[in-house]
């Protein structure tokens, strides 16, 4: 079975163009939210996916390059690739807005 394109999610412009590494977390009643590294405009791009539209933005990501998402831990972590940082979000993923986040530096040795 080939894949079909079956329509666009329009996001807000960044300052350059490029996309990155992507991941979905999905919760036990069926909602998930993709999120996506936004290189070019140093944010992670949030998707409703049961909805096929998109949310909001988490800014301040310096070219983050790559998202993954532990749903059991509610933890997502971006990697930002020119702050030298992984950044790390913790809270329920599913709802409107995340209640703390972290960053880590990453050693340069």
């Amino acid at each position: 079975m080939g894949l079909a394109r079956t329509g666009f999610i329009t996001v807000p412009p960044g300052a350059r163009p490029g996309f990155d590494h992507a991941d979905v977390y999905r919760d036990g009643a069926g909602a998930a939210r993709l999120y996506v590294a936004r290189t070019g405009a140093d944010r992670v791009e949030v998707i409703d996916c049961t909805t096929s539209s998109y949310l909001r933005s988490l800014p301040d990501h310096p070219g983050v390059a790559g998202i993954l998402v532990h749903a059991r831990q509610d933890l997502l972590f971006t990697s930002d690739r020119d702050a030298a940082r992984v950044s790390v979000y913790t809270g329920a993923p599913m709802s409107s807005r995340w209640p703390g986040s972290r960053s880590a530096r990453i050693p340069t040795a």
